[in-house]
């Protein structure tokens, strides 16, 4: 599997992502911090969650959902950018499109029920912390500056102002 890990991730356990990193590692953006948390849970219930293989022997159904999860969330991201100009999203887009490859050739080289399945969820996870700091960080700065604060009587609402 080291074949299909990033440089920047080829590190050892003990420098492993929080537990609960979604919620530690807010971007500042509501629509990317929720499905964040829905990757966490899905991340740790396939790859931690000792739930067998389904597919013995054969590509991962894991591994594809993960992918297919990610896809429609990058698609879903990289669209609320160009609504906002966000002037980070070629480096952001790129970014994404590299992980799916990388799970392309995860899915395509890991027999289901002979890997190391702590190794893929450290992998992924790291890389989720990494991208939540590096950009989408970034751009939650950027779409809070676009944003316009309205207070009612009972709480403070926030509304895309696009």
């Amino acid at each position: 599997m080291t074949r299909h890990i990033p440089k920047h991730e080829q590190r050892s356990h003990a420098t492993a992502p929080p537990k609960h990193w979604a919620k530690s590692h807010p971007s500042g953006v509501r629509e990317i911090d929720s499905t964040n948390e829905c990757l966490e849970f899905l991340l740790e219930r396939h790859f931690l969650g000792g739930i067998p293989c389904e597919s013995a022997g054969d590509f991962c159904p894991k591994i594809e959902d993960i992918r297919r999860f990610l896809a429609r969330k990058f698609t879903r991201e990289e669209t609320l950018m160009e609504r906002v100009e966000f002037p980070g999203l070629a480096p952001h887009r790129a970014e994404h499109v590299e992980l799916l490859a990388e799970l392309d050739a995860m899915r395509n080289d890991l027999i289901c029920g002979t890997y190391d399945t702590q190794r893929v969820f450290y992998v992924l996870t790291t890389w989720a912390v990494r991208h939540v700091r590096q950009f989408d960080d970034p751009f939650g700065r950027h779409l809070t500056s676009q944003i316009e604060v309205r207070r009612d009587a009972e709480n403070v609402s926030w509304r895309l102002e696009i």
